[in-house]
């Protein structure tokens, strides 16, 4: 019964047997309703060595790995998943997502390459919009930064340690 599913019981399972995907998933989104994590990643990462998986079961497990990944702040293994989704079918749903991680990770350039793809495949969606519009401009205030940044340097001053998304922090 997967209302039932323990640890415990998912440690024996994972020991004992070859876990189908679409098991998996079911498995996994138990384990999150119960907020277990850690055992959501294990079981999803059991259910993606089923190499007879559906595209759309494999796509669905990397989505709430990547999620889970978020939540414990693996913000890389979460990119690497929506990566490998987007091997799997190009969304601008995934785009989307993985611009936010790459944002959370500062790497503002990353994240306005995705949103840029999420918009070519929507491009009437105001959300995609807004958000492509946020990042450029968090692009172009982290290039002035870095403008007089390297133009401090060579005055011999001290860097700034602004950041581009936290205005109330710079100098």
């Amino acid at each position: 019964d997967v209302n039932n599913v323990t640890a415990g019981d998912v440690d024996e399972v994972l020991d004992e047997l070859d876990i189908s995907a679409s098991n998996a998933l079911e498995n996994v989104l138990q384990l999150v309703m119960k907020g277990d994590y850690g055992e959501a990643i294990r079981v999803a990462n059991k259910g993606l060595e089923d190499d007879n998986a559906p595209s759309p079961v494999k796509m669905n497990l990397l989505s709430e790995r990547a999620r889970l990944h978020i939540q414990i702040g693996a913000l890389k293994a979460a990119i690497s998943d929506y990566s490998s989704i987007l091997d799997i079918d190009s969304t601008a749903d995934t785009y989307t997502c993985r611009a936010q991680v790459y944002e959370q990770l500062e790497n503002f350039e990353a994240a306005l390459q995705d949103i840029s793809s999420a918009q070519q495949l929507r491009p009437h969606d105001s959300g995609i919009l807004q958000t492509f519009q946020r990042l450029r401009s968090l692009v172009s205030k982290k290039c002035e930064i870095e403008k007089i940044d390297r133009a401090k340097k060579q005055q011999g001053g001290m860097q700034s340690v602004p950041r581009p998304g936290m205005a109330q922090f710079e100098n």
